[in-house]
């Protein structure tokens, strides 16, 4: 049987969503208001609070992302984006305390000159909030707002948090108006703050693995708001984790129309289809995502991976190449045009994307083992064997390599070693059907008949239609 290739790995749901702009208003200040800056808004680190409380730190940053984004014309990333990278960056980030490296990464990532930190710290009287603005590539601080003394009441209130954007704001050049101070700092009505309030818990109960919980704050934010566009998306994604996803479709597709210009809530429907096979509409949806973000290198990816699947490795390898101008240093992409020069037969092509991909990520185990696998069918079996033993040694679990290792060790005459490998993938993959035939062969050519015909026996009871197995064993029998 001829060597495996891995199954293209297709990009993760991404939580990334939503890139904001800012709204100009001279009601609310005059100037500029910003213009030309943007900033993002990362999420508050919690010092002592209560699980109870934890939810209060999304929220903040829910309402400061809000506010900056609507009482000036500094471009803002959304909370879900910060999110997201966060999360791919580093679980370290999460402790707050930045190093000037952090600074810049996160300023990369999203693509933002200015970060906002901060923490909430509780003492045995009273809360702690403060916040600094960063420029993420001179790691110089543009503005602060002071430890603060405030409750926790006016925490849930989003008081003490309006007053710190005011503060922060003015230090950043937005010159603020009576009235847009006076706007800023209005109580949110009831309703509106239920429903931020519902949103943070939905996803704090996320982070802390509780969808059921997560599942039933989203929704009540969608009966206090039935327009509120977040909420409907965040829920969807709950139902992709679930693989509901006509329901996760449903939700996208409120999402959408609530607001247009959503480019992940696009991404998070057209991945759902994917996951129905429905390829056209998953092709639509990531190229809708392109049109809101013409610089979105996971949509330009994913929707190579859907031409892929339909057979349009032209369009597929267009699409990887895009993504690749866009972000030089995306292993996936690399890794699955790749691919798609293998399946073309573009040998040296695919071996130049794998190298990239493992030089972007050495311990990408996959990148290794396709890589040997066009060096096994160019007939350069050393090196195929040293890029299958890397990725066995980066994932001693990866039971492709152990595979398709064995089936080099065979063509070389290494029988031995070819059926250890074969039964190392059994281990792995008990219902290794090629693993079987091709260990099978290997006992038959050592001379092995009972163990050749037992390995025969099993690809037919895992594959029953298999016909080359069946003649084999028709063969060896009749010995």
């Amino acid at each position: 049987m001829r060597n495996i290739s891995l199954v293209i790995i297709i990009v993760l749901i991404s939580f990334t969503p939503l890139l904001m702009h800012a709204q100009s208003s001279n009601v609310f200040y005059t100037g500029d208001g910003g213009s030309g800056m943007k900033l993002a808004v990362l999420e508050p680190q919690g010092r002592g609070l209560d699980k109870n409380e934890e939810y209060i730190l999304p929220l903040i940053q829910g309402s400061m992302t809000a506010d900056m984004r609507n009482f000036s014309s500094i471009t803002i990333v959304d909370r879900t984006n910060v999110e997201r990278i966060m999360q791919d960056l580093n679980q370290s980030l999460r402790t707050g305390l930045y190093s000037d490296d952090d600074y810049v990464r996160i300023g990369n990532a999203t693509n933002a000159r200015y970060l906002v930190t901060g923490f909430l710290t509780k003492t045995t009287n009273t809360y702690m909030l403060e916040f600094a603005v960063t420029d993420a590539e001179t790691h110089i601080q543009i503005a602060a707002y002071p430890p603060t003394s405030v409750t926790f009441s006016m925490l849930e209130n989003l008081s003490a948090v309006k007053n710190a954007t005011a503060d922060l704001l003015q230090q950043l050049g937005v010159n603020l108006t009576p009235h847009g101070i006076n706007e800023l700092k209005k109580p949110l009505i009831i309703n509106q703050l239920q429903t931020e309030t519902a949103i943070a818990q939905g996803l704090q109960a996320q982070r802390q693995e509780n969808p059921t919980d997560a599942m039933m704050y989203y929704t009540q934010a969608i009966r206090n708001d039935p327009n509120n566009a977040e909420a409907y998306f965040y829920r969807g994604n709950l139902f992709v984790e679930r693989k509901d996803y006509d329901s996760a479709i449903a939700d996208y597709s409120d999402a959408i129309r609530i607001d247009p210009n959503i480019r992940n809530a696009y991404y998070n429907r057209g991945k759902a289809y994917s996951d129905k096979d429905d390829l056209d509409h998953a092709i639509i949806d990531y190229t809708s995502a392109i049109r809101v973000d013409p610089n979105y290198a996971d949509a330009y990816n994913n929707r190579g991976l859907a031409y892929f699947d339909k057979g349009d490795l032209d369009r597929a390898v267009a699409d990887y190449t895009s993504a690749i101008r866009i972000n030089p240093n995306d292993a996936y992409a690399h890794y699955n045009r790749g691919y798609a020069y293998y399946i073309n037969g573009d040998m040296d092509s695919a071996i130049l994307d794998y190298t990239s991909a493992i030089r972007i990520d050495p311990n990408y185990s996959d990148a290794y083992n396709n890589r040997g696998n066009v060096y096994s069918d160019k007939s350069d079996l050393d090196l195929a064997i040293a890029d299958y033993t890397s990725s066995i040694r980066i994932d001693p679990n990866n039971a492709m390599a152990y595979h398709n290792r064995g089936w080099s060790y065979r063509n070389q005459g290494n029988l031995d070693l070819a059926i250890a490998d074969y039964t190392s993938a059994i281990r792995i993959y008990p219902n290794f059907a090629s693993a079987y035939f091709n260990r099978g062969y290997t006992y038959y050519e050592v001379g092995n008949i009972s163990n050749a015909i037992s390995d025969f026996e099993t690809v037919l009871r895992l594959e029953p239609e298999n016909s080359q197995a069946r003649e084999n064993l028709l063969i060896l029998r009749g010995r």
